[in-house]
């Protein structure tokens, strides 16, 4: 049985991430560009921080935190139902194949990571935007 499928559209993204975005931006003076930037900033750069983590100790302290304080910036990076690890992931997978599954020296991982969260800050501060 074949189905034409038409006006498919993409998931939403979860209505978590667009309450968290608004409430870490609430009563900012910047404008709406600025404030996605500042905050796709922070929120790369946690997210960066909390993928890089082996511990799962370290993980439960996150999650303990977040519980006790919830710090807008740490849901973003953290949660798993916005889930902006997985971007994280999916760059450095595609970098791992482009680069015929080599392994990095240290000062390059350092440099392929810092590449990873520019690229990371751009896409979270066009989505932050868009919440705005």
């Amino acid at each position: 049985m074949i189905i034409s499928v038409r006006n498919m559209a993409r998931p939403a993204r979860p209505i978590s991430e667009a309450k968290t975005v608004r409430a870490a931006l609430k009563g900012s003076n910047l404008s709406n560009r600025a404030a996605a930037a500042q905050l796709a900033r922070a929120v790369a750069k946690e997210a960066m921080r909390y993928c890089e983590s082996n511990d799962p100790f370290e993980d439960a302290l996150i999650m303990a935190r977040i519980a006790i304080s919830p710090d807008p910036v740490t849901i973003l990076a953290s949660c798993p139902e916005i889930d902006i690890a997985q971007i994280i992931r999916n760059e450095r997978v595609k970098r791992y194949e482009a680069r015929e599954c080599r392994q990095l020296a240290p000062l390059d991982w350092d440099a392929e990571t810092q590449q990873i969260t520019r690229k990371l800050e751009k896409t979270l501060a066009s989505r932050f935007r868009k919440i705005l």
